[in-house]
Parts: C-alpha cells; structure tokens; sequence
C-alpha cells in the first residue's frame, strides 16, 4: 500500500532529474525559439532603460515551466492509469 502511495513521488523526482539539465541551456537558435520567444514584440516590449533582452527573458524561467508541465503531465497520467485499471 505505501509502494502505491509513493509512485506520484517517485514519478516528480524522476521527472526534476531527467529534465534538470536543461535548466542550464539557453534558447535554441535554429527552432523556433527566436521566432515565438526573443524576437516577439509582445513579450519584448521596448524599454527606456535599453536593458539587456536576455536579462528580462531567462530561458531557466523557460524551461523550469516546462519541467513543471511534464510532472505535471506525468501525475496526471498515473491517475488515470491507476483510476483506469480499479
């Protein structure tokens, strides 16, 4: 029984592992991250200030919601995989 209670929690920590190495990456140039990301106007508003643009839009925010949404994924799959099969 606390085998079963411990697979969501074994299921996000295997997540946060597999996909933590991507925090350390930064935008990828030859998909579309330019295009939806650092060159769109709506995200990049211009400034006074003339910050930098990479300063504003981290790519670690980026990927740290990525992350989430794919444990977030994966808890909603052992739900219905274990709803399923009752």
């Amino acid at each position: 029984m606390i085998r079963k209670k411990l697979r969501p929690a074994i299921m996000a920590i295997s997540v946060i592992i597999i996909f933590a190495p991507a925090l350390n990456h930064d935008f990828v140039q030859p998909w579309d991250d330019n295009t939806h990301i650092t060159e769109n106007r709506q995200l990049n508003r211009p400034s006074v200030s003339k910050r930098d643009i990479s300063g504003m839009l981290s790519p670690k925010l980026f990927h740290a919601v990525n992350i989430a949404l794919h444990m977030i994924n994966s808890l909603i799959l052992i739900w219905h995989i274990k709803t399923s099969l009752e």
